[in-house]
């Protein structure tokens, strides 16, 4: 990019430019022809900056055909009435078309990780873009250095921009003083991301082992903590980056800061999608705006200790009261009026039948209530009821006449749809044989699946299950067959 703004300013040749950047480097007087690549950027790049945001003002209040060239009038009055500064201001400007390109085929990865915003906590980065904020639309985003150090940290789901955003000029770093004064703040940066560290895993995705940027975090890390303190820590830095073709593997990498260790592991895989599926499998099924709604609520009725027209408090004062016989409950607060606090969605019900870690599931509400809520909204629905028959010892002669349920190993007839996709087909025996017939149809595999379900082993179907339980797009585009596949494997385990 400063190639670009100093082409735009000068008119120059790229050789020209090029005989810029060895004068710079001969100004700095450092010989950086040797260092590392990473190291060489890091002392370059921000004398270059300077450089060119000098005469890039200089431009800009002298020349007005050079404003005319670059800026739009509502452009300039922006830069005029706010005191942007004027190259800082064209850096964002160059940077606020950045976009995901959804026609891209590894847009299937970024539309995983949206389902998964809710498994991660906070983002670090120094880019100035927009794009994480597209990808992750209910965080919120913080900007600049001081935006991280005045934050709360128990607050989740933030941005923090610590190198500055397109969305506030000023705050982009750049310029060899802006690095000097982010270095200066390094020790109390340092200090805060070491409190993030210390509750969460650190994923670090786009930035390589050797970033100056990372390292100077990392040394600034060391002086505060013992050998033993960050030997506790080892599990804690992830770094993922690409194989480029070569092997996926997993490796401990050290480094080495004032006498002291740190440890971490680097994993390098050709597919960001094997991570992101990995990322769904953690256990938080709630929304990213649930969460800060609930966080803010509850933050602020800690604090102020009354109550509001979304919280409900009865008489907590009571010194005696036990663990279990205090009950929260989350949702809307026309629910708790009209069915109480004994229902629960299909997909609890489901996430219960493949995972077993809903336990209070089990009694007699779940049937009288909540497959009787289910019925009366889903009513084509086959009700994977089996499991709290099993486990209350009830038989479906219990159960209503108007539930929907699978009554026999023949299970459930398919569709003139799903007749289609299995005819002329062999009988499959295995999952695998079924996805290797079809590798990209999942309609197909669901409805071979659906048809072979008594054949394929217990253990296969339920992994299978499981694996797409948390991938939110194939959710979407696959539901109702899904459902179909549960019941099938809640009846065959349970009936």
């Amino acid at each position: 990019m400063l190639k670009e703004i100093w082409t735009e300013l000068n008119d120059k040749t790229e050789m020209e430019y090029k005989f810029f950047v060895r004068k710079v480097e001969h100004e700095i007087g450092q010989d950086i022809a040797n260092l590392e690549p990473d190291e060489k950027k890091y002392n370059l790049n921000p004398s270059l900056a300077s450089q060119i945001r000098n005469q890039f003002n200089d431009r800009f209040y002298s020349d007005q055909n050079f404003i005319l060239k670059i800026f739009h009038d509502d452009e300039v009055k922006l830069i005029i009435e706010n005191g942007y500064d004027p190259f800082k201001f064209y850096i964002s400007k160059k940077v606020n078309v950045l976009k995901i390109k959804d026609d891209k085929l590894t847009y299937e990865e970024m539309n995983c990780l949206k389902d998964n915003q809710n498994k991660i906590a906070g983002i670090i980065t120094t880019n100035y873009d927009s794009i994480l904020e597209q990808i992750f639309p209910d965080f919120d985003v913080l900007m600049g250095n001081e935006s991280l150090l005045i934050a709360n940290t128990d607050n989740l789901f933030n941005i923090y921009k610590i190198h500055g955003s397109n969305k506030e000029p000023n705050t982009i770093v750049i310029t060899k003083e802006d690095y000097e004064y982010f270095i200066g703040k390094l020790k109390y940066l340092s200090a805060k991301l070491l409190t993030l560290f210390v509750e969460h895993p650190i994923i670090f995705i786009g930035y390589s082992i050797s970033d100056v940027n990372i390292r100077s975090i990392l040394e600034e890390i060391t002086f505060c903590l013992s050998n033993e303190q960050l030997s506790s820590l080892k599990n804690k830095f992830l770094f993922i980056k690409p194989a480029f073709g070569e092997k996926d593997s997993i490796n401990t990498r050290e480094i080495i800061f004032n006498n002291k260790k740190i440890i971490m592991n680097e994993i390098t895989i050709n597919n960001y999608m094997d991570f992101y599926t990995e990322l769904s499998k953690i256990n938080s099924s709630m929304p990213v705006r649930v969460i800060r709604k609930m966080q803010d609520m509850f933050c602020n009725f800690i604090a102020t200790t009354e109550a509001t027209n979304n919280i409900f408090v009865g008489n907590l004062s009571n010194p005696n009261i036990s663990d279990d016989k205090v009950g929260v409950y989350f949702g809307p607060l026309e629910t708790v009026s009209s069915i109480g606090f004994k229902t629960y969605s299909l997909n609890d019900i489901m996430e219960d039948i493949l995972f077993d870690n809903k336990p209070y599931l089990v009694n007699l509400s779940i049937i009288d209530e909540t497959f009787k809520n289910i019925r009366s909204i889903s009513g084509q629905t086959y009700l994977p009821i089996y499991k709290y028959l099993s486990k209350l010892g009830l038989t479906t002669d219990y159960l209503p006449d108007n539930f929907k349920i699978i009554k026999s190993i023949s299970g459930i007839d398919l569709n003139r749809t799903e007749k289609e996709y299995c005819k002329d087909k062999p009988q499959f025996n295995s999952i695998k044989e079924i996805l290797e017939c079809f590798p990209k149809h999942h309609a197909k595999q669901l409805a071979n699946i659906q048809k072979n379900y008594d054949k394929i082993p217990l253990n296969e179907l339920s992994q299978f299950l499981k694996e797409k339980f948390y991938d939110g797009d194939y959710r979407r585009k696959m539901e109702s067959q899904y459902r179909k596949i549960v019941a099938l494997y809640d009846y065959r385990k349970y009936s």
